[in-house]
């Protein structure tokens, strides 16, 4: 069977990865299921969610009332440098309870159980996930994709319920990217570290940048404070559907309408020369190369771009690849960033005295990687599940 089969098979599946783990032998759940008791049947909930370091969560803001919802400190704690995910596409998870992506990463045929957000919170972060789960649950991605940016998507606002059906009764007037701005804007306000990233895991690359951006242009308008803007924007695997989007409109005034891969390049090269946002990308499957992917290769002249390279998962196991890039990232906190290389002829390598990119990383050696004539691609580590041996060769 030829190569691009077999991806786009496994690309069918892709969902099941990115909500449930890969594995059968789970020693604790990857998921959450949301608690629906003594709700109506057309049942709706969304938004921010705090987490604290037992990989527990709590409700940041209310989407019905538009307030936010006090918290223990344990959860959040506007002193500290906080973290936001940003999911990607969820099909079929309404009508498993509802379940919901967290922070633990499980590998039993590795030995892997990690509890990721319990690093980030030691490390003294807060840690936040911006769910979208049952907007996100479509057949096709690209009825998803298009709620980020729009309510006039081929399915507008609608959101999935547990048995299946969809609704839009009580669905936001908002775009995801601005509903998401709203919230965060608010639950950010007292925020003094002057540290905030955002981190988007495929499709929600999208709504990380776009939340971003209008982040970005509520502070050149002088509506938000400049210490709440992004200084980092970490795309994982992300994944960008072919095509030209009604909803999108023509943002550079080229004659034709926008692809989302190209309204994300825009938008990244925007923000780095408006507030040196530091971006990078890490690839770490073929998503982008089954015939249903946007390359986005200029992209790639922007940001910081890294290939990961999971050669411990099966090579055909797309998916799985996919998904570890969200696991990794989140892990690699617990480590110091690996270590860049040169590789000569015989294979040898040997260490520049730079970093490669990794949540460990600064943020200004982020900005350094970014547009230059560089890449960086995993060489050692890529038999192991840690990120604590990786080293990445420059190219």
């Amino acid at each position: 069977m030829k190569l691009k089969t077999l991806i786009c098979i496994s690309l069918s599946f892709l969902m099941f990865s990115c909500a449930v783990d890969e594995t059968d032998n789970l020693i604790e759940n990857e998921t959450t299921e949301v608690n629906v008791s003594n709700r109506s049947a057309d049942f709706l909930d969304y938004g921010v969610y705090w987490f604290n370091s037992q990989n527990q969560s709590a409700k940041a803001f209310d989407e019905r009332t538009n307030r936010k919802i006090n918290v223990s400190s344990s959860f959040y704690d506007p002193s500290k440098p906080t973290v936001v995910y940003f999911h990607g596409w969820q099909l079929n998870s309404s009508s498993n309870n509802y379940e919901r992506e967290n922070f633990q990463f499980v590998d039993a045929s590795n030995n892997v159980n990690v509890n990721t957000a319990q690093i980030w919170k030691k490390k003294g972060w807060n840690v936040a996930i911006f769910y979208w789960n049952q907007f996100a649950d479509e057949l096709e991605l690209k009825n998803a994709e298009a709620k980020i940016w729009s309510t006039n998507g081929n399915k507008k606002m609608r959101y999935r319920l547990s048995d299946g059906s969809y609704s839009e009764r009580q669905a936001p007037t908002n775009s995801l990217g601005i509903e998401a701005f709203n919230q965060l804007s608010a639950l950010l306000a007292n925020n003094t570290s002057n540290n905030i990233r955002f981190v988007g895991h495929s499709l929600g690359n999208q709504l990380a940048t776009y939340t971003s951006f209008l982040f970005s242009t509520a502070v050149k308008k002088g509506n938000l404070s400049a210490r709440l803007m992004p200084n980092r924007l970490e795309l994982l695997d992300p994944f960008w559907s072919k095509g030209r989007k009604n909803y999108l409109g023509d943002y550079n005034n080229d004659g034709s309408n926008d692809w989302t891969g190209e309204r994300v390049r825009w938008y990244v090269q925007e923000m780095k020369n408006r507030n040196n946002l530091a971006t990078t990308w890490y690839s770490s499957s073929l998503i982008l190369n089954a015939g249903i992917g946007d390359s986005n290769n200029r992209l790639k002249d922007i940001a910081a771009f890294q290939s990961v390279r999971y050669w411990y998962v099966n090579a055909i196991d797309i998916p799985a690849k996919h998904v570890n890039a969200r696991h990794s990232y989140f892990w690699g906190l617990d480590f110091d960033a690996p270590a860049e290389v040169r590789v000569n002829w015989r294979l040898q390598r040997t260490k520049t005295g730079r970093v490669a990119a990794s949540a460990s990383t600064s943020t200004s050696r982020i900005r350094q990687m970014m547009g230059s004539a560089n890449l960086w691609d995993q060489v050692e580590g890529r038999y192991t599940a840690t990120p604590e041996d990786d080293m990445f060769q420059i190219k």
